[in-house]
């Protein structure tokens, strides 16, 4: 490479987010302003060249807005938070860099789902809902999300006023330690309230 930055066109319209798969493959979500049911993603491998190539190109997920996404921490499961119409999707990715879906509505939190984040064991997806200031969580489960609840799990929310972001923290669960109990309870917090 000369330094220079390497531009390539992006294999769907709008392309919002971006988030590595190694060292040498990304997974990019594509937003399709202006043209609702028609959001996708796409992953590329990265050549020698900085160039991308698509492994898989615009695979479409019948939503609206598809822009923030996550992957697990194993690698084989991608989310992506489609604020237009208030969804979750869930892929399922594959060794080989290519992504599948697996539900284009995997969870219908509604609120215009912006910004997310996996626990650090992959097993709960905090969603960011931009229009009422809520966290909502969701268990985990092989790519599978899991029925959120009002109860049991209380955050504790570090907003960033800049980006109006939250990233949610367990701080005590009911009932004391984790146990089968606690599985996919939440409590959904709004941001600048105490738990």
């Amino acid at each position: 490479m000369n330094g220079r930055p390497v531009t390539t066109v992006s294999a769907g319209p709008g392309p919002f987010g971006a988030i590595a798969l190694g060292s040498d493959r990304i997974l990019v979500s594509e937003a399709a302003p202006e043209m609702p049911l028609l959001a996708s993603v796409s992953t590329y491998q990265i050549d020698a060249m900085g160039r991308l190539m698509p492994i898989t190109a615009a695979l479409p997920n019948g939503q609206t807005a598809s822009c923030w996404e996550v992957v697990t921490p194993d690698g084989q499961y991608a989310f992506t938070s489609n604020s237009g119409n208030g969804t979750i999707s869930s892929y399922m990715l594959a060794a080989d860099g290519s992504v599948t879906l697996l539900e284009g509505a995997a969870q219908t939190p509604g609120s215009a789902p912006i910004d997310m984040s996996l626990a650090p064991d992959g097993s709960m997806l905090y969603v960011l809902l931009g229009a009422s200031g809520e966290i909502a969580a969701y268990p985990v489960t092989s790519g599978v999300l899991g029925v959120a609840k009002d109860e049991g799990v209380v955050l504790a929310l570090a907003v960033s006023a800049t980006r109006q972001a939250a990233r949610p923290t367990p701080a005590r669960l009911s009932g004391g330690g984790p146990g089968p109990a606690q599985v996919g309870r939440v409590h959904r917090v709004k941001a600048g309230s105490s738990p």
